[in-house]
């Protein structure tokens, strides 16, 4: 695993600084995951997507992110990639049903916001959350 992240972590620096994603999503996601180092792969997208250096992943990449996320526990770091990830890169039905059952309530609220400019929906949702 260790040499996959080595390998990964130029990879995606390399992808990123050249603006190339569609080969990083393309050609390098899918090589990890026959090999089955896909988490590592995805693992490795975290820092680059915080720092707001890799703001849209394909949705298939981003589909896989919150399914790993979710299955490891990390809740609030799928959270915080939502928050600064491009509307357009998400399963947006997906990630909207994993806040809602997670009470991931700032990725809510900036998935309606930003995705549908809707600011009622999420707050409707609060009040109805604090009252119960």
């Amino acid at each position: 695993k260790e040499q996959y992240a080595r390998v990964g972590g130029v990879a995606i620096e390399f992808c990123v600084h050249v603006r190339r994603t569609d080969v990083l999503f393309d050609v390098v996601f899918n090589k990890f995951s026959k090999v089955g180092q896909r988490g590592t792969f995805l693992e490795l997208l975290e820092p680059y997507i915080l720092k707001d250096m890799l703001g849209g992943l394909a949705p298939e990449v981003m589909q896989s992110l919150v399914e790993h996320y979710s299955q490891k526990g990390w809740l609030q770091r799928v959270e915080q990639c939502v928050l600064h990830m491009d509307i357009a890169s998400l399963d947006f039905n997906q990630v909207v049903r994993l806040c809602r059952e997670n009470g991931l309530y700032s990725a809510l609220i900036y998935l309606f916001n930003k995705g549908l400019d809707d600011y009622v929906t999420p707050l409707e949702e609060l009040i109805t959350v604090e009252q119960n």
